[in-house]
């Protein structure tokens, strides 16, 4: 798993370590819930009819959020051409570098998510793999190879 992840490329050794070994060894039900795991989540404030977010939650794994930060980062200097960095850069071309230093937590969030859809379902490589006769087909989630920067094979 973690050779899997680090052939992606901006994901090194180490963060692929720290990946494994911190979010994507364990059972979690779903997105929302990586996301918690992960400290990437917002903290609503909600008092009478005012609704609003404080920020970021401070709950969850401080070291997954910290390296996931960075790899947003390195992300976006690596994979230029990535679907997920130009998400992040539509979002934030008309921002400050304030606002966009805010909008990278989205993009490692949307990122870690990506990730672990990775891991879960696997890398699709050849025709050969996608559909095999007898078998169900996989769960896929469409674009994710494109996502993190794959050549589209089947």
């Amino acid at each position: 798993m973690v050779l899997m992840l680090a052939s992606i490329k901006g994901v090194g050794l180490e963060t692929a370590e720290m990946l494994v070994a911190e979010v994507l060894s364990r059972k979690l039900r779903d997105r929302r819930a990586v996301a918690r795991y992960g400290g990437l989540t917002g903290s609503p404030d909600e008092s009478g009819s005012r609704s609003r977010e404080k920020g970021l939650a401070r709950s969850g794994n401080a070291r997954v959020r910290r390296g996931m930060i960075q790899l947003a980062w390195r992300f976006l200097m690596f994979q230029k051409e990535s679907a997920l960095a130009k998400w992040f850069e539509a979002r934030t071309a008309k921002w400050t570098e304030r606002r966009a230093q805010t909008m990278i937590v989205a993009l490692a969030r949307k990122l870690l998510i990506d990730l672990w859809r990775f891991v879960e379902t696997g890398p699709c490589w050849s025709a050969s793999s996608c559909s095999t006769p007898g078998r169900e087909p996989e769960r896929r989630t469409p674009g994710l190879d494109r996502r993190l920067g794959f050549p589209t094979l089947c």
